[in-house]
């Protein structure tokens, strides 16, 4: 694992199907790590499937804009009879560490 990024050990199994180790990254911070190495590029829907589930890939997106602050819009297009969606993360400068982040209201 040492010199390897979050998303590279991740990679090397089968993400569709694979459960997170216990003391492994959980599915959301591969999603999250996913979007901080593409800081500002689109990534389609199929590689967010592959990282974060194939069911459950939708649920790590939003877990990563609600849990950890981060600021993801997505947009799609019609190619033929299919609808390509697409996310991208833009972190503004910034990045939210913390485990434990929570989003506050302006006042």
């Amino acid at each position: 694992m040492e010199g390897k990024t979050l998303l590279e050990v991740f990679t090397e199994q089968d993400r569709a199907e694979a459960e997170p180790a216990p003391n492994g990254p959980s599915l959301r911070d591969c999603v999250a790590a996913l979007f901080r190495e593409n800081d500002g590029q689109w990534i389609n829907a199929q590689r967010l499937m592959a990282v974060g589930g194939m069911f459950g890939w939708r649920s790590r997106v939003s877990d990563c804009r609600k849990q950890l602050c981060m600021f993801i819009e997505n947009r799609q297009s019609k190619e033929g009879k299919f609808t390509v969606t697409e996310y991208r993360y833009t972190s503004g400068g910034f990045t939210l560490i913390s485990e434990h982040a929570t989003r506050r209201e302006n006042r």
